[in-house]
């Protein structure tokens, strides 16, 4: 955990992540992750109108705020960054984490127990198209929409943490995240293999619209995972 903060909304970090329309600045604005995500954008905006890819871009985020409790610190000039250091104090620079904490009656680990409760009373399988947990959610109470009244509840998600001293103490959600079911059916394939499996999805029929969101919401998220491997790889090296 470092020992400064800019931004302490999760919804915002993930705009700053992902948004090409944010004021950022080096070359991380040019991750491959970030490039996906533009491109799908567009491709869906050119087939279907701006207001679906506008829905699908804020579908996006929801499944981020959902699925991802921990998230790379991210700066308009730095992808991860690294704390202050002193070498007086004995500070070394560490790459900078944050937890994302819904700040509401009831918190992720609460609401999500309760949905898994709920599955296993019908069903013995626990994975989740994307489409289907962000309804499960929104039926625990969470406002997920695109406007301001229904969206409130994405306010209520800030990056976890609390003030000692100088020093920013991380606050944190317990328990894990549903698993999706994308995420293991993509797993390991490379682009020309996912460009395949998209194809056959299509071919047989089953490959409903909204399984086509679920599938373009994950591929971005596997790219930024990849890139966050990446990035840490390096930092190893070069220290």
């Amino acid at each position: 955990m470092g020992n400064r903060v800019e931004l302490q909304n999760s919804f915002a970090l993930i705009r700053l992540l992902f948004d090409w329309e944010q004021s950022i600045s080096g070359a991380w604005h040019k991750k491959t992750y970030r490039f996906i995500f533009r491109k799908t954008y567009e491709l869906i905006r050119e087939q279907l109108g701006s207001s679906v890819a506008n829905s699908w871009r804020h579908h996006f985020y929801a499944a981020i705020l959902l699925t991802h409790w921990i998230l790379p610190y991210a700066t308009a000039t730095a992808f991860l960054l690294l704390s202050k250091t002193n070498k007086n104090k004995g500070l070394q620079g560490r790459t900078t984490w944050f937890s994302s904490v819904l700040m509401a009656p009831q918190n992720m680990h609460e609401l999500t127990t309760a949905i898994r409760r709920d599955r296993q009373a019908s069903s013995s399988i626990e994975q989740w198209r994307i489409i289907e947990l962000i309804d499960a959610y929104q039926q625990q109470g969470l406002r997920l929409g695109r406007n301001v009244k229904e969206g409130q509840s994405i306010s209520y998600f800030r990056l976890g943490f609390f003030q000692s001293g100088t020093t920013l103490v991380p606050d944190y959600e317990k328990g894990l995240p549903l698993p999706l079911k994308t995420v293991k059916e993509i797993q390991g394939k490379t682009l020309d293999e996912l460009d395949c499996y998209i194809q056959e999805q299509f071919n047989s029929g089953i490959f409903v619209a909204s399984e086509a969101r679920a599938l373009a919401i994950q591929t971005p998220i596997r790219s930024i995972r990849q890139e966050n491997s990446s990035s840490r790889g390096r930092q190893r090296h070069d220290r």
